[in-house]
């Protein structure tokens, strides 16, 4: 029996790292998604998280992807801290702006760049409305 023909998982990692650098570098996207399983580096003051989208009339989750932010990234996450009131954390309905990364070692992921703070707003102040007394989301 001959040998099966085969490349090296690095081989194949680079192939697919091409793939997304050229199919998706300098793109930016603006994405509606949940935060969950979040952690906070302080020391190198980076996030580390995953995206998740849930089917409308439940919980099951339709779409999920890893993310991160560090940088301006993190600087911005800081940001909408401070003028929503709301910490960036698990459970926290975002839109968010990104980036599509690919690591050979880490897999496919996104680079959260921006932060809509209005949009956190929006949210904060209609839950108010629904809900008076209630504290905001994510807490």
């Amino acid at each position: 029996m001959e040998p099966q023909p085969y490349i090296r998982l690095s081989a194949l990692n680079d192939m697919i790292h091409d793939t997304i650098r050229a199919r998706f570098e300098g793109q930016r996207f603006w994405v509606l998604a949940d935060v969950t399983n979040h952690s906070y580096k302080s020391d190198k003051k980076i996030h580390y998280f995953e995206l998740v989208e849930k089917a409308q009339n439940g919980n099951a989750i339709t779409a999920k992807i890893m993310g991160k932010s560090w940088g301006t990234g993190a600087i911005r996450i800081e940001e909408f801290e401070k003028h929503t009131g709301q910490a960036f954390t698990n459970n926290l309905h975002v839109l968010v702006q990104v980036s599509v990364d690919y690591h050979p070692v880490y897999g496919l992921s996104v680079s959260v760049l921006d932060i809509d703070s209005n949009f956190m707003l929006g949210i904060l102040e209609t839950a108010a409305k629904c809900h008076p007394g209630a504290s905001g989301q994510g807490k």
